[in-house]
């Protein structure tokens, strides 16, 4: 069904419309150290939500979907500018805690995108006292659209600047072998469709492991994504991987807190300590 969101307007009726109905903010979910439980970063992810609860205001898209409307419109630069404004201001209010770094999704068309400007996020960040080091650009599965050496210069553009880098959906979309050994991340972050099951698949649980010996020995930080079981988690840290997210380990909140962890590493603990 078609609503008041996805309908075509030219360009700057469509941003100025969508901005007096929906009301954009950010949620952060935490990224763990899996076997401590110390957060070492959280994960920003934009939200919108309708201002009117009408009829059109019930069918709003998703996230992702709303990226792909920003992006047909013209908007994308403003969508992801909004949120991305949105998440330092918030963690500038929360003082961030020393060696805890923040991820910004980014859909890595944007630096072709209609009114793109370079370094405007390390101006909005000294505007507020933080520093590129703290944060990591995560590039998206939208990515795909674009050819490797497109994807190599949006690598540089961050890492140029002192921000790291990481790619996402690792295991699917676009990044294949040949991106990566271009690419040369910062992180890795294993898609939820890989973890899934891990504890399980064999052919799953081969592929984790490899990934995460690679990772070991080029220096990249390894992420899981999607963790949902404890079964799947305790694979994870049998497999090699030492960082990870989910509904598990945490839920996305407003506020960048650390998580309950503590209870699920007595959850893991506990079958071992009945075995003694």
């Amino acid at each position: 069904m078609t609503n008041a969101f996805s309908v075509a307007r030219p360009t700057g009726a469509w941003w100025e419309g969508f901005r007096q109905r929906v009301r954009l903010h950010v949620v952060f979910q935490p990224i763990v150290d899996l076997g401590s439980g110390a957060p070492i970063g959280y994960e920003v992810l934009g939200r919108a939500t309708a201002l009117d609860r009408s009829e059109d205001g019930a069918d709003l898209p998703g996230p992702a979907h709303l990226l792909e409307v920003a992006y047909s419109r013209g908007c994308l630069v403003e969508l992801e500018q909004s949120w991305r404004t949105l998440a330092i201001e918030t963690i500038a209010r929360q003082r961030p805690q020393h060696g805890v770094r923040y991820f910004l999704n980014v859909d890595p068309r944007v630096l072709e995108a209609p009114g793109f400007r370079s370094g405007l996020t390390r101006e909005i960040l000294t505007r507020h006292g933080l520093i590129p080091e703290q944060f990591v650009f995560e590039l998206t599965e939208a990515g795909a659209a674009l050819d490797t050496a497109k994807l190599v210069a949006v690598v540089r553009h961050y890492s140029d600047q002192g921000f790291g880098v990481a790619i996402d959906d690792v295991g699917a979309g676009y990044a294949s072998l040949r991106a990566l050994l271009q690419l040369r991340p910062n992180l890795l972050k294993l898609d939820r469709r890989v973890v899934a099951g891990v504890s399980h698949d064999g052919f799953r649980s081969a592929l984790v492991r490899a990934l995460a010996e690679f990772a070991d020995r080029t220096g990249i930080e390894l992420v899981a994504e999607g963790i949902e079981t404890l079964a799947d988690l305790r694979a994870l840290i049998d497999l090699g991987v030492s960082l990870g997210q989910g509904y598990l380990v945490g839920r996305p909140a407003a506020r960048p807190v650390p998580p309950p962890y503590d209870r699920v590493l007595d959850a893991i603990d506990a079958p071992l300590k009945a075995s003694a």
